[in-house]
């Protein structure tokens, strides 16, 4: 079996669970079957496993990054849509693919390529679908959002609109693939309900504990937070948690590791400054993976306030190192982290998140060996050799 990925990152560190959940699914893929990804530089797989070609972006575009991550964006993915319609089309004429792989059809100018591609290339096409949701659920709400973000009235306008109208694209795109998977039945579902005609089959996330076995570190941080810098991912809410936590604990530090754009970042950093937080929330930005584990270990507990998750990695990481999780309880968690004792789901209540992060903050080690034994249960083996096989069944 051939295999054409249309791939790209974000090049601040492997955080996302999207691109970890990609990476070992295709690098573990069994040996009958060759692999060949388009990835921007630098990429996140592992070259000795699979055959990646690298492109880059214009230093140009890079540049502006430094002025507005959502402008740079915007010609980052305008450039990698157009070069992957190019350069796809050229690796079809010089090899027989069996089908394109998205790995990420989240993001509108993958998916616009793959089906681009597979309508005047006439080649198969499957997606990977791992997020549909946006906050807000319309124009009004995610604009609201965007202002809390920091953005000022015309620039929150302007991105909302685009950003509801590339979304109905996107979802309207969805009808072009031959197949989509997904890794949780919550995001099946929603994928349905959006309007997908086909199947959608459920291949989960899968778990190797003895990866992320790590020597005991002593305690640095009271708590620790990964993700994106933005309300889907409740970064302010982490602000408004922490606060009513230092009221009891006046020495209490939250480590946030992740990075968004420069005015999420500065509005973040207002906000540790208005409420006196600032010795009390500490921003590490974007870290290695090694790095990442190693902050993990050095906290008593995960606060994890994301309001959107396709599955939730993060807290599995977190467990696997013996630490209590603390997140808003998702429909998603039902097949995930619910029945672990060790993991407590709450409303979006500040008042009761920040009682249970006080009471985990002084008995967080009661918790370590039922954190390390629920992640146990979980291996990438059986989940890879499932994806495999139904991509086989289909053709």
């Amino acid at each position: 079996m051939n295999i054409l990925v249309l791939s790209w990152n974000p090049g601040i560190g492997l955080n996302a669970g999207g691109f970890r959940y990609n990476k070992e699914l295709l690098e573990r893929k069994p040996k009958n079957v060759s692999i060949d990804i388009l990835d921007v530089y630098p990429t996140y797989f592992n070259k000795k496993k699979i055959n990646v070609f690298e492109y880059k972006i214009p230093g140009f575009i890079l540049g502006i990054k430094k002025f507005s991550l959502v402008f740079e964006r915007f010609l980052e993915w305008s450039y990698v849509f157009f070069y992957l319609l190019f350069k796809a089309s050229k690796f079809i004429k010089s090899k027989k693919y069996d089908f394109i792989y998205v790995p990420y059809g989240e993001l509108f100018f993958l998916s616009f390529s793959g089906s681009l591609i597979k309508i005047f290339q006439k080649v198969r096409y499957i997606n990977c679908i791992l997020n549909v949701s946006v906050i807000g659920d319309n124009f009004t709400g995610y604009t609201n959002e965007l202002k809390k973000m920091g953005y000022n009235f015309f620039t929150a306008n302007i991105v909302s609109f685009f950003h509801l109208v590339l979304r109905w694209f996107i979802l309207k795109s969805l009808n072009f693939a031959d197949f989509i998977f997904t890794c949780s039945n919550d995001l099946k579902s929603k994928i349905n309900h959006v309007g997908f005609n086909g199947d959608v089959n459920v291949v989960p996330v899968g778990f190797e504990v003895d990866k992320y076995l790590v020597i005991p570190k002593k305690k640095v941080y009271d708590a620790v937070s990964i993700g994106r810098f933005s309300s889907e991912k409740g970064i302010f809410d982490l602000i408004d948690v922490w606060r009513l936590v230092v009221k009891n604990k006046k020495d209490a530090k939250l480590l946030i590791i992740g990075a968004g754009d420069k005015m999420v970042v500065s509005q973040l950093k207002k906000l540790i400054s208005d409420f006196g937080l600032t010795g009390n929330v500490l921003l590490a930005g974007s870290v290695s993976e090694s790095k990442k584990f190693d902050y993990i270990c050095k906290s008593k507990l995960l606060l994890f306030l994301s309001h959107i998750e396709g599955w939730g990695i993060v807290p599995f990481e977190a467990l696997a190192c013996g630490l209590p999780v603390v997140a808003y309880d998702l429909s998603v968690y039902k097949e995930t982290i619910k029945h672990c004792s060790s993991v407590f789901l709450l409303g979006r209540n500040f008042s009761l998140i920040s009682k249970r992060v006080i009471n985990l903050i002084d008995n967080y080690s009661n918790y370590i060996n039922l954190s390390k034994n629920f992640v146990k249960d979980f291996s990438w083996k059986p989940v890879v050799k499932d994806f495999f096989n139904k991509i086989n069944s289909l053709f």
